[in-house]
């Protein structure tokens, strides 16, 4: 059952991450400063992902990550501009690539976690490959 809800996750969180990264150029008004912007933001992601699993366990971490890029979505619908070029979209973009990031990395240590040693190279391969 762990392993088809990993099947379940990877493609979304996969289609979160790379949703957000394929689209720098259209979203922000300079592609080069939204590409150094959402690698600042995934770098934070890291970090943040290593302290909630911490403070947090794994389920609760992936919970607030997962409802963190949720929410961000859910914020860039309305159509807010804030003056040259940047609007609410870009915006919370960019923090949503810290959310997303987070949420793949947490998503990475987690299928290595659950799966038995037997078994994880398989795991691993089954998850992504869907």
């Amino acid at each position: 059952l762990e392993t088809i809800i990993l099947m379940f996750l990877w493609p979304s969180v996969a289609m979160f991450y790379f949703g957000f990264n394929f689209g720098w150029g259209e979203i922000l008004p300079d592609r080069y400063t939204g590409y150094i912007m959402a690698g600042v933001g995934e770098l934070i992601a890291y970090f943040m992902c290593v302290c909630l699993i911490g403070w947090l366990g794994r389920r609760r971490a992936m919970i607030v990550m997962f409802l963190g890029a949720v929410l961000t979505y859910l914020i860039a619908i309305p159509d807010v501009e804030f003056g040259r070029g940047w609007n609410l979209e870009s915006v919370s973009c960019l923090y949503g690539i810290t959310f997303v990031s987070g949420a793949y990395s947490g998503l990475f240590l987690w299928t290595g976690e659950i799966a038995p040693t037997t078994h994880r190279g398989i795991v691993f391969s089954s998850c992504c490959g869907i």
